[in-house]
């Protein structure tokens, strides 16, 4: 369980969020992702969720499978001062 969030959220450098999920929920998103390309052109690029990558490792370690994970935006401002 990544630590610093719940729902295995982790939090990398204040910009970005790293979320861990299911095989069936990455294929929910490569099923959206025609529709979520669109959104975002049609609107100059923005989008309020800000997806970058989603990504797959298989761990080396025996009896492991693949574990599955977004990189989006981190939409919530965060200060200065709560840089790591």
């Amino acid at each position: 369980q990544p630590r610093g969030g719940r729902g295995g959220v982790a939090p990398l450098a204040s910009q970005y969020i790293v979320k861990q999920i299911s095989r069936a929920e990455k294929q929910v998103l490569m099923a959206m992702l025609p529709a979520y390309e669109s959104h975002v052109a049609s609107r100059g690029g923005r989008s309020l969720i800000a997806y970058f990558g989603c990504h797959s490792l298989r761990m080396p370690w025996r009896y492991s499978g693949k574990v599955y994970f977004v990189v989006m935006r981190n939409f919530v401002p965060v200060q200065p001062w709560l840089t790591f």
